[in-house]
């Protein structure tokens, strides 16, 4: 996983997340935001998810573990908030 640009979402801000395995095309990991547009916040697919900021796209099955382990850190997080 690589790319340029970084945003910082607070854990109490994070209303959902979501990772695509890697099969035909990119996968990718997804955070949506309290108050977003949950129409506009869960994309269709990689082309969608590459066009939004809360997506990170990534190809290989290693990245897609790490994404795994993100998304665990993540919930644990927003459980412990809770």
């Amino acid at each position: 996983m690589q790319g340029t640009n970084s945003k910082k979402i607070p854990i109490n801000r994070i209303s959902s997340v979501e990772v695509k395995k890697p099969w035909i095309t990119s996968s990718y990991i997804q955070i949506s935001e309290i108050g977003a547009n949950q129409n506009k916040s869960f994309t269709t697919g990689a082309y969608q998810a590459a066009l939004d900021e809360n997506s990170v796209l990534f190809q290989s099955s290693s990245d897609y573990e790490i994404a795994v382990k993100i998304i665990k850190i993540i919930e644990t997080q927003m459980a412990n908030e809770s």
